[in-house]
């Protein structure tokens, strides 16, 4: 803590501002000043991430995930062999039990890793340093501001004046630091003017000579034999002035600029970081999609087709097996094939997407209430999300036959609505409270303000609540 005598004598010799006066100033401007850049700097990265998602650049990110899955899962489609066609191979009813085992074993120790790959490599936004960039912008494109700056000093030195009673002393070491402010930010607002390639140099040089005082006091003090005060106090007296000086040229650049000037500053100021960052999370989407298409569909079509083949021996039914093992070979070599698909218009569309991907392995039914408003896009993709994992892990995980939706709307006591989506099985049943959350459970969890599992007579309830705004 630097003593209130010591910066007053620093002020005193010096045309700047006490860290009192100054601080709450500039706290306030910062925090209004963030808050508007990082509006700005959102707007522009959702702009730019809409762009790409359209373009060559987001096409060429689908290709290049769908090639990467599809070589990650050609061990497992070549397994297969041809199978399919193979007859002998179709009436050889004791290698069918082998076959589902190779299946499952493929979906257990290919695809669900391969999926875990996808989610963990899916980069997250890069780290915005909005006060460096307008500082920057600050330095290098912003004048001084005299009158703002010799005001504020001026005002701060009320309270020495009055300490003092007003003294002639300290009455002309008032106007001499207000005229020291108006003289030197002047003088270098017209060189930045006539000299804007030097723009950064002179501002920052004509911010430091203003500290010049406080440096020349203290060593004449300490060089008289008088107390000087600590050096703390002067660095901290130096460092208010600088923050006083940088807060008014910001505060004339906020005020006196217009919504559509503030757009292009926040583009000039980071171009090259709304670009970096909306390309990270267009991938970021890519990835994190394909990793609930293979997470889900893939790994449960697998799974489904192995308990076809399984039931085809049972049956000896050379057709089912043939057919199932037809479906898996279509799911290995076309993993991806719904990546990047328009999204749905409504909920209902969604959900019936949804349904037909578990066509021929459960019966999916689904209800939506009446009082369920219209849903932005990227909501009704999230509840697809929740939905498409809640029917996967009811096939692998509970062999479940029939799969039954409900979407309503639920009220808390605090007046907030949200979308409750319950998905119940027949299935077997899986722990209520799962000791670690698989992928699964941590892609609902990442779109899903909560969820509850539960079992009860032989059924088995997900449900899940997403805001509603």
């Amino acid at each position: 803590m630097v003593r209130a005598e010591t910066a007053q004598r620093a002020v005193r010799a010096r045309p700047g501002l006490t860290p009192q006066a100054s601080a709450g100033h500039h706290r306030d401007l910062d925090e209004a000043i963030a808050r508007q850049g990082d509006h700005l700097v959102d707007e522009a990265i959702a702009l730019e991430s809409a762009r790409l998602s359209t373009s060559a650049i987001g096409e060429e990110m689908h290709r290049a995930v769908t090639e990467e899955v599809e070589t990650a899962l050609a061990t497992a489609r070549e397994s297969l062999g041809d199978r399919t066609t193979d007859a002998a191979a179709a009436a050889e009813f004791a290698r069918w039990p082998q076959i589902a085992a190779e299946l499952r074993a493929t979906a257990a120790e290919t695809v669900r890793p391969l999926s875990r790959q996808l989610w963990d490599s899916a980069p997250g936004d890069l780290h915005r340093p909005r006060p460096w960039s307008l500082l920057a912008y600050i330095v290098n494109r912003q004048p001084l501001r005299p009158l703002a700056a010799s005001t504020i000093y001026a005002l701060g030195q009320v309270s020495t004046l009055l300490q003092q009673e007003a003294s002639p002393a300290a009455l002309t070491g008032t106007v001499i630091g207000v005229a020291e402010i108006w003289i030197i930010m002047t003088i270098a607002n017209v060189l930045m003017r006539r000299a804007p390639r030097y723009h950064a140099l002179l501002f920052i040089s004509a911010a430091l000579l203003l500290q010049l005082p406080v440096v020349l006091s203290y060593l004449a003090e300490a060089a008289g034999g008088t107390d000087a005060g600590s050096v703390t106090g002067m660095v901290a007296t130096v460092i208010a002035g600088l923050i006083v000086i940088l807060a008014t040229s910001a505060f004339g650049a906020v005020r006196g600029l217009t919504q559509a000037r503030l757009d292009s500053i926040a583009i000039q100021i980071d171009s090259s970081l709304v670009e970096s960052t909306a390309r990270s999370r267009a991938l970021a989407h890519v990835l994190r999609e394909a990793s609930a298409i293979v997470h889900g569909a893939v790994q449960a079509r697998l799974l489904g087709c192995a308990i076809a083949v399984e039931e085809a021996g049972q049956n000896k039914d050379p057709e089912q097996f043939s057919a199932a093992l037809a479906r898996a070979r279509i799911a290995l070599e076309y993993p991806l094939e719904s990546l990047g698909r328009p999204a749905a218009s409504s909920l209902l569309d969604e959900l019936i997407r949804r349904r037909e991907l578990w066509d021929g392995l459960c019966d999916v039914t689904y209800s939506i209430a009446d009082d369920v408003p219209e849903l932005p896009t990227s909501t009704v993709a999230d509840c697809g999300r929740i939905v498409e994992e809640a029917i996967s892990n009811a096939v692998r995980h509970g062999d479940a036959q029939h799969v039954s939706i409900v979407a309503e709307v639920e009220a808390d006591p605090y007046a907030d609505r949200y979308l409750r989506i319950s998905i119940t099985d027949d299935g077997n049943g899986v722990a209520a409270e799962p000791q670690r959350l698989g992928l699964g459970l941590h892609m609902i969890e990442s779109v899903a303000e909560s969820w509850e599992l539960t079992t009860a007579q032989a059924r088995t309830t997900l449900a899940v609540r997403v805001a509603l705004a």
